[in-house]
């Protein structure tokens, strides 16, 4: 069986780290609570210029975005352990690749594959039994090719259900379905 696990805000807690260099850099309060997307736009009123660039910065600091949770690696690596593949799959752009790589390896998170499908690809089209996702429309066209979604509870995703997710909040209770 096979595993992919997206990287924004269900491995890297990328809005939280946004939020801080929002305010750091713009002197603007925004708080991850208050978010109703997880592509921002729209949740705030900033231009979409702004929201992004600020979003590259984030990545472009990379050795100081913090993971959603400090037990990732082990997480994973029993999951790696009990025979699953995992995947590690983003919609980034591939401008920030390398950093994106950086910041995997740097916190010692182990995978097969990475795949940067950018703003426009689709997870659906990844080869993988489970995947799990802050990104309701990612997970709802996952879940229609008939397989599993664990839906990685955020503030944006707390009004959406989903007939045949599962909803976690914590990678450890993604273990605890897998077995």
């Amino acid at each position: 069986m096979s595993i992919a696990f997206d990287v924004d805000n269900v491995l890297a807690d990328t809005i939280s780290a946004w939020c801080n260099l929002l305010y750091e850099i713009e002197g603007i309060v925004v708080e991850k609570a208050n978010i109703r997307s997880h592509k921002i736009v729209g949740s705030v009123r900033l231009s979409p210029q702004t929201i992004f660039s600020t979003l590259d910065r984030v990545w472009e600091n990379w050795k100081q975005l913090p993971m959603t949770e400090n037990d990732i690696p082990e997480y994973i690596e029993q999951i790696k352990k009990k025979g699953h593949n995992i995947f590690i799959v983003t919609n980034r752009p591939l401008r920030s690749k390398r950093y994106v790589e950086s910041w995997i390896a740097d916190n010692g998170i182990v995978y097969d594959q990475l795949f940067f499908l950018g703003p426009h690809g689709s997870k659906a089209d990844i080869k993988v039994d489970y995947l799990v996702d802050d990104a309701p429309e990612h997970l709802e066209e996952f879940i229609k090719t008939g397989r599993i979604g664990f839906l990685y509870n955020q503030p944006w995703n707390a009004r959406f259900t989903m007939k045949n997710s599962i909803r976690v909040n914590t990678i450890s209770e993604v273990i605890f379905y897998l077995e």
